[in-house]
């Protein structure tokens, strides 16, 4: 259900996409072009199609998730940018088998994505396309005894809208999707949005 609802978004960002290029009428004014920087930060909770850990059963995890994305917008709807931060996925802490002290299990990620997004009265729908930098930590009485990364094929998705402040400056909130295919982990976080266009001409 969770995959469904990624491609969903998807399939509509590509829609809206296609429409905002072709529709002329509602094109930013001309000459105006924008570097916009957006962070987004926020508690996510992750649903795991199986069990996290051969030792719990639980199949949902709390986190937190910081986004940060630099988009280019030209004289169209259409912004395309990259983006990347940091997100935790689950954290568990087991009773360590030796009888030393517990054991806390720590998956994270970093995104690694081309990101496309359209705006419209004061929302913004976007996706982000590549994938994520996993990271697994492994500590015992909080002292990292074990790390290991691998990079994995992701998606990720959000709908925002944001108030104006300032001819430059603009706060909202926003939902983000992360989406890892492979290990089937959906990530949602709702989550606070701070954008600031770094230059414009």
């Amino acid at each position: 259900m969770t995959s469904a609802l990624c491609l969903f978004l998807l399939l509509c960002t590509s829609a809206v996409c296609l429409k905002g290029a072709s529709d002329t009428t509602q094109a930013v004014p001309t000459g105006v072009y924008r570097l916009r920087m957006t962070a987004a930060g926020g508690l996510q909770r992750s649903f795991f199609a199986q069990p996290r850990t051969q030792f719990d059963g639980g199949r949902t995890a709390d986190g937190a998730s910081l986004v940060i994305r630099a988009l280019w917008q030209p004289e169209h709807l259409l912004s395309v940018g990259l983006v990347s931060g940091f997100t935790t996925i689950s954290r568990d802490r087991l009773d360590n088998p030796l009888g030393d002290g517990r054991v806390e299990l720590t998956l994270s990620a970093i995104p690694l994505q081309m990101a496309f997004a359209m705006r419209f009265a004061g929302f913004e729908v976007g996706t982000g396309v590549g994938g994520y930098l996993l990271i697994s930590t492994a500590a015992v009485r909080a002292e990292t005894t074990t790390a290991s990364s691998q990079f994995e094929i992701g998606v990720s998705a959000w709908l925002g809208y944001t108030v104006q402040l300032t001819d430059r400056l603009g706060v909202g909130g926003e939902v983000c999707l992360h989406n890892l295919s492979y290990r089937r982990v959906t990530s949602v976080a709702p989550q606070l949005r701070l954008r600031y266009d770094l230059f414009t001409y």
